[in-house]
């Protein structure tokens, strides 16, 4: 009898042991990565009918937890940009000079949560202007747009600053608008030296 009661009491400190460690191991894991809410049915991107986006050459953030910048450049709302922490960003090269008026952002679980961000725009990656600060609705996971005066610029970078749930920052599709502008003719060009291959050259077309 005596044996029963004591193997019943190390059952008893076994399972409260493995509770605690799945509850440590789920907290760890959700440190890790923007968590996702169960049971959520895909949800089809809407384009807007106006003109369409300008296109991104390329697009690099400061960090993502597995879920890359490029995802939000595919058209998915299912795949996402993610990285934690106040101030992470995500940078867009449009390859050109543009005149940039608008951005269209769509959130992960932009329907349960409001982003706090900022829109910077640059020509070269080293000056940046603030053209908006603000927050997303908190109320859709399509496309919001986010109005600014007309800006002339090469790179898009998106700022978070975590949302009202976490300090995640998670973008799921970006859309850039603008007019894309004419290169700037150049009036001469000189080098340091030349083999007889004059600098000339590299404007010949």
């Amino acid at each position: 009898m005596n044996f029963k009661f004591k193997l019943s009491k190390r059952l008893a400190r076994l399972k409260a042991t493995l509770a605690v460690s799945v509850v440590l191991a789920l907290a760890c894991t959700s440190d890790l990565t923007d968590p996702r809410l169960p049971h959520r049915a895909p949800t089809q991107l809407v384009i807007s009918a106006d003109l369409a986006p300008l296109p991104a050459a390329s697009v690099v953030a400061s960090a993502n937890d597995g879920n890359v910048p490029q995802n939000t450049l595919d058209n998915n709302l299912a795949t996402r940009w993610s990285a934690q922490g106040d101030g992470q960003w995500i940078r867009y090269d449009l390859g050109a000079l543009a005149a940039i008026d608008h951005l269209d952002i769509a959130w992960y679980l932009g329907d349960t949560r409001i982003a706090s961000f900022d829109i910077q725009v640059s020509l070269d990656t080293v000056n940046w202007t603030k053209v908006f600060s603000g927050q997303s609705s908190g109320q859709t996971l399509q496309l919001e747009r986010y109005a600014f005066p007309t800006t002339s610029g090469r790179y898009v970078r998106i700022v978070g600053h975590g949302n009202s749930a976490s300090s995640w920052n998670s973008i799921t599709e970006v859309a850039i608008h603008g007019t894309a502008l004419p290169a700037l003719p150049v009036a001469s060009v000189v080098a340091s030296a030349n083999d007889g291959n004059v600098p000339q050259n590299t404007l010949d077309k």
